[in-house]
């Protein structure tokens, strides 16, 4: 993942992360919803999920990037949304739900933008922590088309498990 020029600024001038999903998945009960979210989750998983959440209404029709798209909007339990979505056991979505409760997490705000043939064209998210709030939006395009996918360098890339050992656990 990609963290930009402030990341790089504290790891060496390293823009990349790189974690292996088992690496993630061990960290805690967060790491291990996050690694089967990015190895099970598609955008149309999204989609379904925000429209099958009773607190759920259309927006309206608006242009996304010159596609026209239908503005979904709504909030998801995030404890609820795991033990619905992923595969991880009772356990883990216990100590999920702990974690997040921990950190003044319960809830999750999603808008998505949906276009005509069923598919999201942008999302975003708001998560209200007891650190602040946390915001991400993603935009989506180009579907079925191949990808030409390369590794970045090394020298720009710190390993995750080695920041967690020099940062104080904070998920």
């Amino acid at each position: 993942m990609n963290m930009g020029p402030q990341f790089a600024a504290h790891t060496g001038g390293r823009h990349w992360v790189w974690y292996g999903y088992a690496t993630l998945a061990k960290q805690s009960p967060y790491g291990a919803f996050m690694s089967d979210q990015m190895q099970t989750s598609t955008p149309e998983k999204t989609v379904q999920t925000l429209l099958a959440s009773p607190d759920v209404h259309r927006v309206a029709e608006d242009t996304v990037r010159g596609v026209t798209a239908t503005h979904y909007s709504g909030t998801v339990d995030i404890a609820k949304l795991a033990a619905g979505t992923t595969h991880l056991d009772q356990k883990t979505l216990d100590g999920l739900k702990a974690q997040l409760e921990k950190n003044g997490v319960t809830t999750e705000s999603i808008d998505v933008w949906v276009g005509k043939d069923g598919l999201p064209v942008k999302k975003t998210e708001r998560t209200h922590t007891a650190r602040g709030e946390q915001t991400g939006t993603a935009y989506y395009s180009d579907y079925g088309l191949p990808v030409d996918v390369k590794a970045p360098p090394t020298a720009d890339t710190v390993d995750f498990a080695t920041l967690k050992k020099q940062t104080p656990a904070q998920t």
